[in-house]
């Protein structure tokens, strides 16, 4: 799975990966082609995030 690097800059939040082929969800429906792994912090702010990004199996 891609690592997604979340950045802070003049007031905007920048998300950038590169999505590869995907691995399997639990439920067995979806590709995940990059994640945080869970909640990561946002340098200079208070805010965390989490995400996902997914594709239909099969695409």
């Amino acid at each position: 799975m891609a690592d997604i690097n979340i950045t802070h800059s003049n007031g905007e939040i920048t998300i950038k990966f590169k999505p590869d082929r995907g691995t399997v969800s639990r439920s067995g429906k979806t590709l995940i082609v990059a994640t945080t792994s869970g909640f990561v912090p946002v340098e200079g702010t208070d805010l965390r995030i989490s995400l996902n990004v997914i594709k239909p199996k099969g695409s």
